[in-house]
């Protein structure tokens, strides 16, 4: 979903999220999945899966909504630069984490080598595909991505865990490298353990 404010921006970083409101239904947190902008839109990623995101996905081009926000801590951008990047980002993972991807990647100058891991549980939960085909694309991107399993789907790509795809990345300095880490809580250990 792309929303508009009237005359100003939402200010927020890389990594925070917002309080959507429908009147007389209720509210509920959502992450923003695009990168900060001077302009007036940004973008949100919304499961339909209660009351509120409910009347979200019923809503028609140009209704209103109530936002309230930017709430959350962010992904240290300015703290990160001179540093490699790695994305590690499992399911819906991707969506705050994308904020992050798509900052780092138009501040392209401010960061070493970028690195892109998305793992999800099987092809059809693939997220943004038409973007994770363009970061493939960049020749100063690397990026990897697996499913747990195929399910029966079509799928080329690494089958197993997100810490399969590790390894892929050049050997890398930990003192110059930063890992941002999003996904379930389950694949936190893992990926430590694997890092």
């Amino acid at each position: 979903f792309e929303f508009e404010l009237g005359d100003r921006s939402l200010g927020h970083l890389p990594g925070q999220f917002a309080e959507i409101s429908i009147p007389g239904i209720g509210e509920a947190p959502i992450s923003i999945s695009s990168p900060p902008v001077e302009n007036n839109k940004f973008q949100m990623v919304i499961r339909n899966v209660g009351n509120v995101t409910n009347a979200i996905h019923s809503l028609s081009v140009g209704d209103s909504v109530g936002i309230r926000g930017p709430f959350g801590t962010s992904f240290p951008m300015n703290h990160l630069k001179g540093k490699n990047l790695i994305f590690i980002t499992g399911g819906i993972g991707l969506v705050p984490a994308r904020s992050a991807i798509l900052y780092s990647l138009q501040h392209r100058d401010d960061y070493k080598d970028i690195a892109i891991l998305f793992g999800c549980k099987d092809p059809s939960q693939r997220l943004f595909t038409d973007e994770i085909d363009q970061w493939r694309r960049r020749d100063d991107v690397i990026l990897h991505e697996t499913v747990d399993h195929k399910d029966g789907h079509e799928w080329d790509g690494n089958v197993g865990v997100i810490t399969t795809l590790i390894p892929k990345i050049e050997e890398f300095d930990p003192k110059e490298t930063c890992a941002i880490v999003v996904g379930p809580p389950v694949m936190y250990k893992y990926v430590i353990m694997s890092l």
